[in-house]
């Protein structure tokens, strides 16, 4: 009896024992397929990219590669990544560990991605590459005909949630007061009440956004107490049109008024006092600061000017001005200034391009880049006397100086006249983009943008079959383009650069 027990127990010992062996491999073969180095899902996430993406970009996995289709326009410096891995896998881009929906990465080239079992003995390598969407073009998104617009309006995009809007010079009953208007839908709605503020001296005003998305606007004041033509500065406060400071900034007739919103409530504004009347010299130009609760105005040429135009990017202020006739011997002499909060410094002094007549009192401007980068146009006679083309320049400000863009005139096809409309913005990514009227085609509203591949600006893009005039160009931060123009019958079109639904 005792020797079938032993057996009976031995059996039992042995039967546990295979049992055992089948449970472990069993168990092993799952822990091995779940720790198998494998990406599952991979793409990029509007709710992750706050500001940068305004929608969802889900990447294609073949193999080890995988690609993501989005726009050109979107800056890829630092995106973040959403991805869903086997369990218990590791991720590593260059011996970091990743973490979705949190770490960043620069995908302006390809980015590798390791993936790791649990002890690195078995990994796999994703090439991860942004491709350019062939998606993107140019639509009509709105036209406002609520009422006629006044020559020289202005599209800035607001900072905090990415909305076009444009400020203008009403038409409508000879009202000659401002007006905003914000991208809505499919329409453009007013901010706050149309024709807000008293009537404007012709085109003599400017608009801008702080980067707390407050919008304000300058304006000359033709019904000013103090002076006709004194500078005006109001904003929307969320409900309402008010003051900035004194309904009447300064005593002068403020010419070509140019607005910088900066942060912390400031305001920098440059403009040409043309009175004798004024506390200023006749044609010189005049800075005016609000430093948050104060306006302080300070003569900022000794030299008369012929035009001025202001720009910022919510930290400083920069101003572009052409000397009226010759100074020291250059005639409409070139200036850019630069205001950082505190002080003002010159970046370019009373300058023409060699070989040039002068610098071209038409199609000039100045722009931003989204990293902070000055751009500035100017017209000149450099390459053809008596013709004048535009000419777009980037400035370093490292080694404090300046390189044509494209490294020659803008590919427009005509001469600058007295009629010629130019408009520069740089898109997230740092490509800038020109538009303009065309006035070798009917003064249909066109676009060109600089390769960064070849370093060549692309073939021009016709956007309307309309003639327009005051054509303006902004990008918002999630690589979305706008472009606006008005037509003959005096209304806005807003056009937008994107994905198609």
């Amino acid at each position: 009896m005792k020797r079938v027990k032993d057996l009976f127990s031995w059996a039992s010992v042995l039967l546990l024992a295979v049992f055992a062996l089948a449970s472990c491999s069993s168990s092993d073969d799952d822990v091995k397929k779940a720790e198998a180095p494998l990406m599952t899902a991979f793409g990029f996430y509007a709710e992750d990219n706050a500001g940068v993406l305004s929608k969802d970009y889900v990447g294609t996995i073949s193999g080890t590669s995988i690609t993501v289709s989005m726009p050109s326009s979107i800056n890829k410096t630092a995106l973040v990544a959403r991805f869903t891995t086997n369990e218990g896998n590791k991720v590593l881009v260059n011996g970091v560990t990743q973490v979705s929906q949190t770490t960043k990465n620069d995908f302006t080239n390809p980015v590798d991605y390791t993936v790791s079992n649990s002890d690195g003995s078995n990994n796999a390598r994703y090439s991860v590459t942004i491709t350019k969407s062939s998606n993107v073009s140019w639509s009509e998104a709105a036209v406002y005909s609520a009422s006629e617009v006044y020559a020289g309006a202005v599209l800035k995009i607001n900072p905090t949630n990415n909305v076009p809007m444009i400020a203008f010079k009403e038409r409508a009953d000879e009202s000659e007061k401002m007006t905003v208007v914000q991208l809505s839908g499919s329409s453009l709605a007013n901010v706050g009440n149309a024709s807000f503020s008293s009537k404007v001296s012709s085109s003599n005003y400017d608009f801008d956004i702080s980067p707390e998305g407050t919008p304000y606007v300058a304006y000359s004041n033709s019904e000013s107490s103090l002076l006709s033509g004194a500078l005006s500065v109001m904003r929307y406060d969320g409900s309402a049109w008010t003051a900035v400071g004194d309904a009447s900034v300064l005593k002068a007739q403020s010419n070509f008024v140019g607005m910088a919103a900066l942060s912390g409530n400031r305001l920098v504004v440059n403009q040409q006092n043309n009175s004798a009347k004024a506390d200023f010299a006749r044609r010189v130009m005049v800075s005016s600061v609000y430093n948050g609760s104060a306006w302080t105005n300070t003569a900022a040429t000794t030299n008369q000017i012929y035009a001025c135009v202001t720009a910022g990017d919510g930290t400083n202020a920069y101003t572009l001005y052409i000397n009226r006739g010759k100074v020291d011997g250059v005639n409409y002499g070139m200036n850019v200034v630069k205001y950082d909060g505190t002080a003002w410094s010159t970046l370019r002094s009373n300058y023409v391009r060699s070989g040039a007549t002068q610098t071209s009192i038409v199609g000039y401007g100045l722009t931003v880049a989204p990293d902070g980068t000055l751009y500035i146009w100017t017209g000149d006679d450099a390459d053809n006397t008596g013709s004048y083309g535009v000419r777009l320049e980037r400035y370093n400000a490292s080694t404090n100086t300046w390189t044509v863009v494209g490294g020659n005139i803008l590919p427009l096809g005509f001469a600058l006249s007295t009629h010629t409309s130019v408009a520069v913005a740089v898109a997230p990514d740092g490509t800038p983009y020109v538009a303009y009227k065309n006035e070798a085609d009917n003064n249909y509203p066109y676009v060109i943008y600089l390769d960064s591949e070849t370093n060549q600006w692309s073939t021009p893009v016709r956007l309307a079959e309309v003639a327009a005039s005051d054509v303006n160009i902004a990008f918002a931060k999630d690589g979305t383009g706008y472009l606006t123009f008005t037509d003959g019958d005096n209304h806005i079109h807003l056009m937008r650069y994107a994905e198609a639904n």
